[in-house]
């Protein structure tokens, strides 16, 4: 049973299954995502313009080094919008460089409220992961209304994107 079209020709790439064996994709039931306050989100944390949000675990298998990477380019190249923020939420943390301080915020774990009104007040949510079967938080962008970014490398997360026309 797969998640995913992609993660099931993942699957068959690797291992050799045998024809008789049934096969199919189900998807995956997510729960409700009730609707935030982004304005609430920016004022209890001070947020004073547009940022784009990631939220899950901060660590090198979710590819956050990659987006920090290219967040620094951003910044460094001068960033169109000198307003705009990256936001972090979710457990772990990642060090921010003194240059790349002024727009980018860890906020580390938020409460459930904090999470909903995070993506309501997010002009987009960026996911760099490379390796995923099913993404919770991009659904949870969706149901908030928010377009994603996510990594060209990650056949689900393309295929994702592609069927629903949600993002990038």
């Amino acid at each position: 049973v797969y998640h995913t079209e992609s993660e099931r020709r993942l699957a068959q790439s690797i291992y050799d299954l045998p024809d008789s064996q049934i096969q199919t994709v189900l998807g995956e039931g997510v729960d409700g995502f009730e609707p935030g306050d982004g304005e609430a989100f920016k004022q209890k944390f001070g947020i004073d313009g547009p940022y784009i949000l990631y939220a899950g675990r901060k660590s090198h298998e979710k590819n956050v080094w990659q987006l920090m990477t290219y967040w620094n380019e951003y910044i460094l190249n001068g960033g169109r919008y000198d307003r705009l923020k990256l936001i972090f939420i979710g457990p772990g943390s990642i060090e921010i460089p003194p240059l790349m301080r002024a727009n980018t915020l860890d906020l580390g774990y938020v409460s459930a409220a904090d999470k909903q009104n995070a993506f309501a007040g997010a002009s987009v949510f960026v996911q760099p992961s490379l390796n995923e079967s099913f993404s919770l938080v991009l659904m949870d962008a969706w149901q908030a209304g928010k377009p994603v970014l996510v990594n060209g490398f990650s056949d689900v997360l393309v295929e994702h994107v592609r069927r629903s026309q949600g993002g990038l």
